[in-house]
């Protein structure tokens, strides 16, 4: 929301369940003379205001080269779902509307795409708050970013709608999508990536599209969130899902070697039902 909000590599993911699971067994009956990796509850992590500078909602992406089908519940509801509107209070109440995209990247204008996928490819560059090491191709950001469902934020355009030939480096807010984060049997369960645009910066975009992505997760059919890799040296992006009311589930001790840090970061997973 981390301000860029932010699933995960699939050995990460396994990794992650191999972590739960050993959890489990140490609670229940199981004993054994291995320390307990870490604590069996998560209290929120300190943030520090030295830090209160960083880029907020990081988008945590999973394996980008492979996709999990949406239930039929996704299907069925994704093309009626409408705009949705809202202000920023942090910048003068300005009017913002947040737009769905059910259709895959053809129905978005080609150079709203060609920004997004600048502004990505930055903030992967910077190296803090998403997983890669490189930024992906141009048809492939497309086909990640849209080709399940997404969600664009404009300020208000009086109607002029998502159109080729806008300045969206001044109106392009941020994005997010939203996607299952297990296949079949669990693909009730989401998350969601976020991308806070540079012109959008401590502007309250991430708790607005935050506020969105609750809105329409559940009218998707999911009733569960999941969000598997939130650095715990993001604060910005962790307040933000604290306040939604968001809690931390799990923890992956050293998951991640970040460029704004000299040590291995741990990745925090948050969690929360849906539709409440």
């Amino acid at each position: 929301m981390q301000n860029r909000l932010v699933p995960i590599w699939r050995w990460r993911r396994g990794y992650i369940n191999r972590q739960i699971l050993l959890t489990t067994l140490k609670s229940s009956n199981y004993h054994s003379t291995t320390p307990h990796p870490y604590p069996q509850t998560y209290p929120s992590p300190h943030i520090p205001k030295s830090l209160s500078h960083l880029p907020k909602m990081p988008a945590i992406l999973e394996d980008p080269s492979t996709r999990n089908p949406p239930p039929k519940a996704h299907t069925d509801a994704a093309p009626t779902l409408t705009a949705r509107k809202t202000t920023l209070p942090k910048f003068s109440s300005a009017p913002m509307t947040l737009y769905p995209i059910a259709g895959g990247p053809q129905t978005v204008p080609k150079d709203l795409i060609k920004f997004l996928h600048e502004e990505f490819s930055a903030e992967i560059l910077r190296g803090g708050t998403y997983p890669m090491m490189e930024p992906m191709a141009l048809d492939q950001f497309a086909d990640y970013w849209f080709g399940t469902f997404a969600v664009v934020a404009i300020l208000d355009d009086e109607g002029e709608g998502l159109r080729e030939g806008r300045d969206w480096k001044s109106i392009c807010m941020g994005t997010f999508y939203t996607k299952p984060n297990y296949p079949g049997r669990c693909s009730h369960v989401c998350n969601g990536g976020f991308l806070t645009t540079t012109a959008a910066r401590g502007k309250g975009v991430g708790q607005a599209m935050g506020e969105a992505y609750l809105d329409f997760a559940p009218r998707l059919g999911y009733t569960y969130s999941v969000f598997n890799l939130v650095f715990a040296n993001n604060p910005a992006s962790i307040r933000i899902w604290e306040k939604l009311g968001f809690s931390v589930i799990g923890r992956v001790p050293k998951a991640a070697r970040l460029a704004n840090s000299e040590e291995l970061v741990d990745a925090l997973i948050f969690g929360r039902e849906l539709g409440n």
